[in-house]
Formats: C-alpha cells, sequence, structure tokens
C-alpha cells in the first residue's frame, strides 16, 4: 500500500445513497484495528469523508467514524465542525471495513454528492502515525431521494389593470351632501 502501516492504508473506499434517503460511507483498510483498542480510544485513529454536495471541489461537510467516550460513534458534521447528525456505525475485523450511514437531510438532501476518503491511524504505544486518503474526489453519485424542491416565479403575477371608477358628477347649482357609511 501506500501508507506508512498497513493499518493506516486505504483499499477501497464506497459511498452510496439510497432511495430511502440513507447515505452509507465505508472504508475496507487493509490492515483492520478494533475500535476498542487504545489507539482508537486515546489516539487519533479515525475515518472521514469529505462532503461536496454541491459539485464546487470544496467540502460542505464530513462524515466521520471515531471513538469517543469509549465507544464507535459516527455522524456528520458540517462547517466549523458542528454536528448536524448522528449516524449508524459498524465495523467488521473480517471485511477489514468500518462503516457509517445517515440521511441524505443531514447534508441538504442535494441532488448529487462526492466524496474524498480519510483514514488515520496513530498507534499510542509506539507513537507511530499513518494515514491515507483517495486520490480526489470520486465520480458524481445520484441521489435517488433528492426531490426537486418547488419553483418560485421569476416575475410577480400579474393583474389586469383596473379603471379607476370617476368620481360622481355633482349637476351645477346642486348642493354636496356629506355621505356617512350605514350602520
Amino acid at each position: 500500500g501506500d501508507a506508512d502501516l498497513p493499518v493506516g492504508d486505504i483499499l477501497s473506499s464506497t459511498f452510496t445513497a439510497e432511495p430511502d434517503g440513507t447515505m452509507t460511507a465505508q472504508v475496507v483498510v487493509d490492515e483492520w484495528t478494533d475500535p476498542t483498542s487504545d489507539d482508537w480510544l486515546f489516539g487519533e485513529t479515525g475515518a472521514r469523508w469529505q462532503l461536496d454536495a454541491n459539485g464546487d471541489g470544496t467540502a460542505e461537510g464530513r462524515a466521520q467514524l471515531s471513538v469517543e467516550g469509549g465507544a464507535l460513534r459516527g455522524g456528520v458534521v458540517g462547517p466549523g465542525g458542528r454536528v448536524r447528525c448522528i449516524g449508524d456505525v459498524t465495523s467488521s475485523a473480517a471485511a477489514r471495513s468500518y462503516t457509517v450511514s445517515f440521511e441524505a437531510v443531514c447534508i441538504g438532501n442535494p441532488e448529487r454528492v462526492q466524496f474524498l476518503t480519510q483514514f488515520a491511524y496513530d498507534d499510542v504505544v509506539f507513537d507511530l502515525e499513518s494515514s491515507d486518503s483517495t486520490p480526489g474526489w470520486s465520480p458524481v453519485i445520484v441521489n435517488p431521494a433528492f426531490v426537486t424542491p418547488p419553483t418560485t416565479p421569476t416575475t410577480p403575477p400579474t393583474t389586469p389593470p383596473t379603471t379607476p371608477t370617476p368620481p360622481p358628477v355633482v349637476p351645477a347649482g346642486s348642493s354636496i351632501v356629506s355621505l356617512s357609511p350605514a350602520r
């Protein structure tokens, strides 16, 4: 692999968008480590998927997976590190994978999304670090749960012009009477 250590080496990464609105990010590494190990608990070991939801080549958020409070957790974080949503996480020694799933609304239910995967491994016993990332943005993934927002008319609706009612004509020599509303 291209990472310093097999435990930090990404073999593959996938991202799926389902019709029910679920998005799932998965990374497969060369050598799996248990997320309850010291390297996850006390180090900076974890996975991140940068998410570009508008095609501008800049991440509008990220899905991430790390250990917090002794448990493997995942979700979506927005700009400034603000947590947008908590996701469902799994890890598999047999598949050497780590996975986080979340609702598409966590990133604004975009029409399409691209991702960039990063994985970091921090060996706290021997003070070794290894990281890897995918070589650029993924191809576009179409979100089948995307709903086209209603369009807003660009011009205000037109109403037919009204002709003002001319004031009543008072014949010459007549007196003007003041009118009050009927009660």
